[in-house]
Order: structure tokens, then C-alpha cells, then sequence
């Protein structure tokens, strides 16, 4: 059974541990801030790959990048644009990839209802949701949807070095299927 897979979106988030004034921070280019829409500001420039979240609070959440290091680079990114305005003061920040979503492509169709019929960690209610829920290992917490048309979604890791190692379970698990 051939497949194919690819990251699609990596959330990051660090933590400057001081507040953040976002009226300050939407004068700068390439943020914006409208307390109507959002509690956060977004910023989103040519020299990032993804988006950043800004909170009040101090708190920065990175997302849409495909790399874990895109999702760094970009966190990085704001906050030196952040110091350099003088909207916060310096700081050393800790990133935590918090969540990498992996598509996989089976190329084939897969049998949802005899998978879940088979496999007790396996659950199928077509009238819930199109797909089936396959909850891995729990201490790794990461979760597989499954569809019958052969393509996975792999949600909850924490780094890009278990895709592998998951893909290679999940297509021993589903081969027959």
C-alpha cells in the first residue's frame, strides 16, 4: 500500500511573561488589531511563513507554518519586531510546539466499517462524523482520523520525527482494510 504524507500546519506558542499594549502593536505594518473581530492581533508578513497570534497577556501562538523551525522562525520573528518598537521589554522566550496535523494519502479506499469492527481503539459512527477516530498510544496523544477514501489526518504530535515511525503503525494497522 503506497502513501504519501505531508505536515500541514504546525502550532507553536511562547510566552513573553509581560503584558502586551495591542493598540501599540496594530501601528506597526503588517499586524492588525480590531478588538471587534478578536481579542488578539495577528501579524502576517512577508518574512513569515504562517501567522502569529498576540495576545494581552503576553502569550504569541504560531500557526499555519508546515515546519516546526518556519513556526520558530516566525515566533522569533515578532518578538524582536516587538522589542524593537520598545512594546515589550527583553526577553528570553521558550517556544513548545504545542500540536503538528500531518495529511497522509493511502491511494486507496479503506473499509471503515470492518476496521472498527476489528479494532477496539477504532470508532466508527458514520451518522457523527464521515470518518473513523483512531486514538494511538495515549501518553503520545495523538489522534488518526481515518476516511474511506484512503486519507488520514494525524493530530496532536509534538514533533515531525514521529510521522514516521506513526505512519509505518497505522499503515500495518490498516493494510487489509
Amino acid at each position: 500500500m503506497s502513501h504519501d504524507f505531508a505536515v500541514v500546519n504546525v502550532v507553536a506558542t511562547t510566552d513573553v511573561r509581560q503584558q502586551i499594549d495591542l493598540n501599540a502593536v496594530n501601528r506597526l505594518p503588517n499586524i492588525s488589531y480590531d478588538p471587534e473581530v478578536y481579542h488578539c492581533a495577528y501579524a502576517k508578513g512577508r518574512n513569515m511563513k504562517g501567522k502569529v497570534s498576540i495576545f494581552a497577556s503576553g502569550k504569541l501562538i504560531s500557526i499555519g507554518t508546515k515546519k516546526e523551525k518556519d513556526a520558530i522562525d516566525d515566533l522569533e520573528y515578532v518578538v524582536r519586531r516587538l522589542k524593537r518598537a520598545d512594546i515589550i521589554k527583553r526577553v528570553d522566550i521558550k517556544i513548545k510546539i504545542q500540536n503538528l496535523v500531518a495529511m497522509v494519502n493511502f491511494n486507496n479506499p479503506i473499509n471503515l466499517t470492518m476496521l472498527a469492527n476489528d479494532i477496539p481503539d477504532v470508532v466508527f459512527e458514520p451518522e457523527q462524523f464521515p470518518g473513523a477516530i483512531y486514538h494511538l498510544d495515549t501518553s503520545l496523544g495523538v489522534t488518526v482520523l481515518i476516511f474511506s477514501s484512503g486519507k488520514l489526518v494525524l493530530l496532536g504530535m509534538k514533533s515531525s520525527k514521529l510521522i514516521n515511525q506513526l505512519v509505518k503503525h497505522v499503515v500495518k494497522l490498516i493494510r487489509k482494510y
